[in-house]
């Protein structure tokens, strides 16, 4: 009897778990004002590419559509510090925030991604030459 209770509550924690995000998700000037906060670290999953448009300073950037992207976070990120991922749009930047909260980071998203951060009119550093965009 105790043990088919044990299971029941063990599936009901679950299936509540299942619909639940890892991650939380801001609009641009909630994202504007968590990043100001000491120690969290910025990223910017988008290609090398995509960054010449432009990106948000202090961000560092980790391409998610690269196969290394996981190890390439766990070596440049401190699990002790939150975590901003953003991308062009906000899907891709779901990706990486799944991902990243799954291996025990504590993450925000952009919600709209670098699209939203523009239109709300956030500073945003355009690189003067594209040798340098992937060293952001």
């Amino acid at each position: 009897m105790r043990m088919t209770i044990l299971t029941i509550v063990t599936l009901l924690a679950g299936v509540l778990l299942l619909g639940k995000k890892l991650y939380d998700s801001k609009n641009a000037a909630d994202f504007a004002a968590f990043i100001q906060q000491e120690d969290v670290q910025i990223v910017d999953v988008r290609t090398a590419e995509e960054i010449v448009e432009g990106y948000i300073d202090g961000a560092v950037n980790i391409d998610l559509s690269q196969k290394r992207f996981m190890r390439m976070a766990k070596s440049q990120l401190n699990r002790k510090f939150p975590v901003a991922v953003y991308c062009r749009s906000g899907r891709r930047s779901a990706v990486a925030a799944e991902k990243l909260a799954k291996s025990g980071y504590q993450v925000v998203n952009l919600d709209g991604g670098f699209l939203a951060w523009e239109q709300a009119k956030m500073p945003i550093v355009r690189p003067s030459a594209p040798c340098c965009a992937d060293k952001h």
